[in-house]
């Protein structure tokens, strides 16, 4: 009785859930026009709130129908489907890495030497020039693996251009996605035993263009979100058999070692890392101990890493502005709805000594950097307490604006149904950072194909097809990672679940961040096939 109510209660929460994001989604990204819905009907149901209402009813209960006929047949598709009984010897799978690098080299030869893009423009000086100094600012570990393979390049070049030193990291990282997603590809393999679903995950890796655009773009986000999956399907492996895995002590040390780069290659990665740690030693009573030292040991390893990357190459610390995105964002519409009258003298008193007024009319709700760019931090870490108190007394008389705050700032990252913009004023699409930094000059083989990438990138392209669009939404990738999530909740495969957890709890320390944008969610996208493979598991014989 309570197993079956269980089971109910989690399409049922799902369902709600799902409904809350479509419905508060919908209305924000009608408030700002960014609706991929384009028909006549939505605008009506927008200016009808008891319309939009009972939409939301009737959408509950088709998703929770839905949901739970979905899961009830693929819990007894695991259980009853056969399994090819075959081996795929491993030069097959080097092929597959080939087949991959070989699918991408159009993109390469059309947007040539590759995509120089985000945030490279201030890493890159600090692994060039010697009087420049390193900064931690952006993870040291991926600063000096990208920067030293350009500044190779240059070397070869004979300082007169940067385009060697971006084509071999371009090679290099399309050489290791290769490598990652060809373990993906296999990991998908023997979790179901079915060629056709190993077929579309090859597919898919091989010719979706956000895959090809970043595998040669020099973001810290891919090396990042390729190794935050790699680290969840070993993390898979060891819950499916924890007696086998923490026999062999190579496993371990491999799943230490990877969980440690994988916090160097981003600061927000550790404190996904803390919640799996406390989960893990939740679950594995049995094992408690060595889950303890499995975690600290990563920990111990993360500190000396980061401490010492610090100290070799005498690194400034970086900035915390990013940290307070949340927050100011929320002080900064309270001030432009309410102007003074939303303070009291006292707040606005100290509210003044990090930053002017107009600072906080500089409000953007899709973007924090107009605000906390501009914020002077040494006030409130000499008074944490003073500015803490501000934040939550305002909070508490203006308890809307601070939700709605959170919510118009995230909503691109968890609402299928909106393009990504970062500028309601213009409605600037920024789905791919598509332009050269430092004005490096491209040298295009194909420009047609270079036109593709760059309506994705910049223009309302990929929007406009049905259907085909929900491949390239962030909402629509969340929305998979979660159902798959709550699949596991309902199988009681805690292999599934906590593996998946480590990838939604990365997500959530996104959503802290200040803007939505494609390249802090790629993990959803790396990991798109692999929940098909979850979904998909086959539980007869061995996996």
């Amino acid at each position: 009785m309570r197993r079956n109510f269980s089971r109910s209660a989690i399409p049922l929460c799902l369902s709600l859930v799902l409904t809350g994001m479509q419905l508060t989604g919908f209305h924000i990204s009608m408030k700002y026009q960014t609706s991929v819905h384009t028909a006549k009907i939505f605008e009506y149901m927008f200016e009808r709130p008891a319309l939009l209402l009972v939409w939301g009813i009737a959408e509950f209960l088709i998703l929770y129908v839905l949901l739970r006929l979905a899961f009830t047949a693929l819990e007894r598709y695991s259980h009853t489907a056969a399994r090819t009984h075959f081996a795929i010897p491993r030069l097959c799978w080097g092929i597959v890495g080939a087949i991959l690098l070989l699918c991408w080299l159009p993109c390469l030869l059309a947007s040539y030497p590759g995509f120089f893009n985000y945030d490279v423009s201030g890493q890159l000086p600090q692994a060039m020039y010697s009087t420049s100094q390193y900064n931690s600012h952006h993870p040291l570990l991926h600063t000096l693996i990208m920067g030293k393979i350009i500044a190779w390049g240059y070397q070869i070049s004979g300082q007169t251009s940067l385009t060697i030193g971006i084509l071999l990291h371009s090679l290099f990282q399309m050489l290791l996605c290769s490598v990652m997603f060809t373990y993906y590809v296999y990991s998908i393999w023997k979790i179901t035993g079915k060629i056709w679903v190993a077929l579309l995950a090859i597919l898919y890796y091989a010719l979706f263009p956000v895959i090809a655009m970043f595998a040669m773009s020099t973001t810290k986000d891919v090396m990042c979100c390729i190794m935050l999956q790699f680290c969840a399907l070993r993390l898979y492996r060891l819950l499916e058999n924890p007696e086998r895995f923490l026999q062999s002590r190579a496993r371990c040390a491999g799943l230490i070692f990877c969980f440690v780069l994988l916090c160097l290659l981003r600061k927000n990665s550790i404190y996904a890392v803390i919640v799996l740690a406390l989960i893990m030693l939740l679950y594995f009573k049995q094992y408690r101990r060595k889950t303890a030292a499995f975690f600290g040991l990563i920990f111990a390893l993360y500190m000396a890493g980061s401490q010492g990357l610090l100290l070799a190459l005498d690194a400034k610390p970086g900035g915390i502005n990013e940290a307070f995105s949340v927050p100011l964002q929320q002080i900064a519409r309270t001030y432009c709805i309410y102007g003074e009258d939303g303070f009291e003298s006292e707040e606005l008193e100290l509210l003044n000594q990090v930053c002017d007024s107009q600072t906080w009319t500089n409000y953007n709700p899709l973007l924090a950097d107009h605000v906390k760019n501009y914020v002077h931090f040494e006030p409130v870490t000499a008074n944490p307490g003073k500015y803490l108190g501000v934040w939550l007394k305002v909070g508490l008389r203006h308890p809307k604006e601070y939700l709605m705050s959170f919510l118009e700032n995230t909503y691109q990252a968890w609402y299928p149904g909106t393009s990504i913009i970062t500028r309601v004023s213009d409605h600037h699409i920024y789905y791919f950072d598509f332009d050269m930094s430092l004005n490096i000059e491209r040298y295009s083989r194909n420009e047609k194909l270079l036109r593709f990438y760059e309506k994705i990138s910049k223009e309302y392209y990929y929007q406009k097809i049905p259907g085909i669009r929900l491949l390239f939404s962030v909402g629509a990738m969340f929305w998979i990672a979660l159902i798959t999530f709550c699949y596991g909740l309902w199988c009681r495969d805690r292999s599934i679940t906590i593996s998946q957890l480590l990838i939604l709890t990365f997500c959530l320390t996104c959503l802290l961040g200040p803007v939505v944008l494609v390249r802090y969610y790629l993990m959803l996208f790396y990991g798109f096939p692999v929940c098909l493979g979850y979904l998909f598991k086959n539980r007869v014989g061995n996996t």
